[in-house]
């Protein structure tokens, strides 16, 4: 293998790795949520970022926060 192939394959397990671990706090963050508690903006923004944002769920999230 090259140098160039070299990091090119290093540069794509990097990027994917990183993925992986952004996947991974997603997945703790649903995990974690108290869906009968309000929750921080923080918290709103990371929750848009998963599939979450599509769902119902947020609008439970609403009500928790904005009663």
């Amino acid at each position: 293998m090259t140098n160039e192939v070299k990091k090119e394959v290093e540069k794509s397990l990097t990027i994917l790795g990183e993925e992986i671990a952004e996947r991974q706090e997603q997945i703790e963050l649903i995990k974690n949520i108290d869906f009968s508690k309000p929750i921080d903006e923080e918290t709103w923004h990371k929750i848009c970022e998963t599939p979450l944002r599509s769902s119902d769920i947020l609008a439970v999230l609403v009500k928790n926060t904005f009663p």
